[in-house]
């Protein structure tokens, strides 16, 4: 696992990690390409000739994100006895929910950022908590104890949190001054001690990386539409394109009739051997 994965929700309190003992082959891999910038690898290949190609990268993608896997084998870690397949389990259940957007919530604490995507270096990220009390209901004077780390462990700096309006709703502005990931840790405790504790990772980059400018390019599609022979409408003349489509299209019916026997030499002959030898036949019964 590279220091990123590490701290990523997807491997979050796993019973084993990949690389220990229980996960430590894979039965096969497709080798992938150059990452595309502002994606992030997860988990890395070994193999015997040393080289390192990426297992499984995240990226995010305008408002939404993508994982890739590299390989199609990892069910058999849930052959690998009760921790793997416990393990198994948590990394897609953990997978999903990052990809949804619900991988920073425990049952007691969920963590959000105000953005996905990356923060651009100086900027100030505004993190909400909600913090529920042991019977499952908004807590409020709950203790948030934050600390803004590395992808080393190291701390940077604490971070202090704010009661909002609703009783349970907390929130917090984190300043991230330079480029890089980092892992924003926060324990919520109440009067009996601490309740749980869950971590947010936060990246810092001068773009927002693929996908972040999703909105309609008409200059762009306007010029390949005069290159191709094509147009663009935008949606009220939607019910221009099925009349656009018609004209392009140049219909020719052309019919043409052929006969199995009398059209192809093989049948021709197969007929004609078969009526000769039923009349061979007819006659040496002398039914002819």
């Amino acid at each position: 696992m590279t220091p990123l994965g590490q701290a990523h929700a997807i491997f979050r309190d796993l019973p084993v990690r990949p690389g220990s003992e229980a996960l430590s082959t894979v039965h096969g891999f497709n080798r992938p390409g150059a990452l595309r910038p502002g994606a992030q690898p997860l988990m890395n290949f070994i193999l015997p000739s040393g080289e390192r190609p990426v297992a499984m990268a995240a990226l995010n993608y305008g408002k939404g994100k993508i994982l890739g896997v590299a390989t199609n084998a990892l069910w058999r870690w849930s052959q690998s006895g009760a921790q793997g397949q416990h393990a198994y389990n948590a990394l897609w259940r953990q997978a999903v929910r990052f990809l949804t957007g619900r991988e920073d919530g425990g049952s007691l604490l969920k963590l959000s950022a105000d953005r996905p995507g990356r923060y651009a270096p100086g900027s100030r990220a505004t993190v909400g908590a909600r913090v529920l009390d042991r019977t499952l209901k908004p807590l409020q004077g709950a203790r948030l104890n934050a600390s803004l780390r590395g992808m080393d462990g190291e701390v940077l700096e604490a971070v202090a949190f704010g009661e909002l309006g609703p009783p349970g709703a907390y929130a917090a502005q984190v300043n991230l001054a330079r480029e890089g990931a980092y892992r924003l840790q926060v324990s919520a405790e109440d009067e009996k001690g601490v309740l749980e504790t869950r971590e947010l990772l936060l990246e810092v980059g001068a773009g927002s990386g693929e996908g972040s400018r999703l909105a309609l390019n008409l200059p762009y599609l306007e010029a390949l539409a005069r290159k191709t022979g094509g147009a663009v409408l935008p949606a009220p003349r939607a019910a221009e394109l099925a009349e656009k489509i018609a004209a392009g299209v140049r219909t020719e019916v052309r019919r043409e009739e052929s006969s199995l026997i009398w059209d192809s030499p093989f049948f021709f002959l197969l007929y004609l051997g078969l009526m000769t030898a039923e009349w061979i036949a007819r006659r040496r019964m002398n039914l002819i």
